[in-house]
């Protein structure tokens, strides 16, 4: 098992000990003949395998590597110019029916909402760059999570 999770060379010791650990309780429940004990063993793998998975994937004391992008993050998702809700401009309840206004009032309306959807485009793009550079902080981290084998597990983000 440690060397199928490549975990040989790792300093994750006890990634390590967790699957050797495992690899023996597979073991002994398939070499058992006592079918009480063969369960047994087979729930105690079962609880082995989720610490394996919380450990592989959980960072000691609360950690969080990626803390810096979170403020972009967030702003990104709002500025998602797919998002049909506007951004800055939301019209009057008054407005809802244009058709009633004068042409220069629809007009200026349509150039507002134009407006908001060009500032969306152009803001995540401002983000996008101030992401490259909030990046170096973490790119350690995006580094050994990728030797790690995670990018193959789960997703992670990744800004060019």
């Amino acid at each position: 098992m440690v060397e199928e999770l490549e975990l040989n060379d790792s300093v994750d010791t006890l990634g390590r000990w967790i699957a050797h650990h495992i690899a023996e309780l597979i073991y002994d429940a398939e070499n058992t003949t006592e079918e009480t004990v063969r369960i047994a063993k087979q729930l105690e793998i079962r609880d082995s395998i989720w610490a394996f998975w919380a450990n592989r994937y959980e960072l000691p004391f609360g950690n969080k590597p990626f803390k810096e992008l979170e403020p972009i993050l967030r702003a990104l998702e709002s500025l998602d110019p797919e998002n049909q809700h506007p951004r800055y401009f939301f019209p009057h309840p008054g407005l809802t029916n244009r058709e009633k206004e004068s042409t220069e009032t629809q007009k200026w309306l349509k150039v507002a909402e134009s407006i908001d959807s060009s500032s969306k485009i152009l803001i995540d793009y401002c983000l996008s760059l101030a992401a490259e550079n909030s990046i170096d902080k973490s790119q350690e981290w995006v580094e050994l999570a990728q030797k790690a084998g995670l990018d193959e597990d789960i997703d992670l983000i990744e800004f060019r």
